[in-house]
């Protein structure tokens, strides 16, 4: 897919590369608790980047493939309780990062919805008129 830019445009694109994905859930306990970052990432949330799968490996699409299996099977109640106690702390002590403001915008949009999570899974992408984003039709978005 080609995605051309005729007014500023954001999108949430591709897979982040695991050592970001760790560091968010190192960073936010409601979203490690909803993952099983331990169970589900074991020894690589402890260890040091270099140490982790590489990019596009076998190893890392199972680490995603799993987290994301978690993060879709809890239910409606978890999914909930975890997307308020996140907001909570982003409103009680701000926003740390872009992904931060924006999972606030999307949860006003779609409160209570499991996808608010995929701000720190996906790329977050923005976009001038002009520019454009090539996407395969196997990577999310």
């Amino acid at each position: 897919e080609l995605i051309c830019a005729l007014t500023s445009f954001e999108a949430l694109c591709c897979f982040r590369p695991l050592g970001a994905i760790i560091a968010y859930l190192k960073r936010i306990p409601e979203l490690a608790e909803l993952v099983g970052a331990d169970a589900v990432l074991g020894q690589y949330m402890m260890a040091p980047e270099s140490a982790l799968p590489a990019a596009d490996s076998d190893e890392e699409k199972q680490s995603l493939k799993a987290m994301m299996t978690n993060v879709y099977a809890a239910s409606d109640d978890i999914v909930a309780k975890t997307l308020r106690l996140h907001l909570q702390r982003i409103e009680e002590t701000g926003a740390q990062c872009a992904e931060d403001e924006l999972f606030a915008r999307i949860y006003r949009q779609y409160p209570d919805d499991v996808g608010c999570w995929m701000v720190y899974f996906l790329n977050y992408v923005q976009m001038v008129p002009g520019e454009a984003l090539f996407l395969s039709d196997s990577e999310p978005h």
